[in-house]
């Protein structure tokens, strides 16, 4: 019983001093040294920093390897998943972006930027498909036309047909 009571004294004493210290320091340095944990925070930081430089030079290949530098250093971050995915569906690498975008949402569900991403993902995937659609030629045309049936009835059910310059009105 001793020896129990010993146990539970030393477990409760370790959890108590990990919280202390920061649950998410302790695990991200994989000890509980704080100096490794603000200076992975910082390298996470400066990678995700510099990937939002190289995606305004429209520089997708250098952004992504910030973003895999960001992510690799801090794991389950949402904003450096959804800037991965971005980046990864403007190199065209659509599936690999939904994984991300899916990531992101899954640990922020209510993250505007990355739905509306994702969303242009899917607009991207449907383009993509109506291009191939097109070079099958005249025997594709009927699927070309259902279609663009499909992209005019989503273009309608969002709003997209309100009054010319008015893009407040939603579906």
């Amino acid at each position: 019983m001793r020896l129990q009571r010993r146990r539970f004294g030393s477990v409760f004493c370790v959890l108590v001093a990990v919280t202390a210290a920061g649950v998410g320091g302790a695990i991200a340095a994989g000890s509980g040294n704080k100096e490794t944990s603000e200076t992975t925070v910082d390298a996470a930081t400066q990678s995700y920093q510099e990937g939002l430089k190289a995606v305004e030079k429209q520089d997708f290949e250098a952004a992504l390897g910030h973003f895999e530098r960001a992510n690799k250093s801090r794991k389950n971050d949402a904003a450096t998943l959804n800037m991965l995915g971005y980046t990864l569906r403007k190199l065209g690498r659509l599936d690999d972006a939904f994984k991300s975008y899916a990531k992101a949402l899954d640990i922020q569900p209510e993250f505007p930027q990355a739905r509306e991403y994702l969303a242009e993902a899917h607009l991207q995937a449907a383009m993509e498909q109506m291009r191939h659609l097109r070079e099958a030629g005249a025997p594709a045309q009927a699927e070309v036309t259902m279609l663009l049936d499909a992209f005019a009835k989503a273009a309608w059910t969002v709003g997209a047909r309100s009054a010319p310059g008015d893009s407040t009105k939603r579906w």
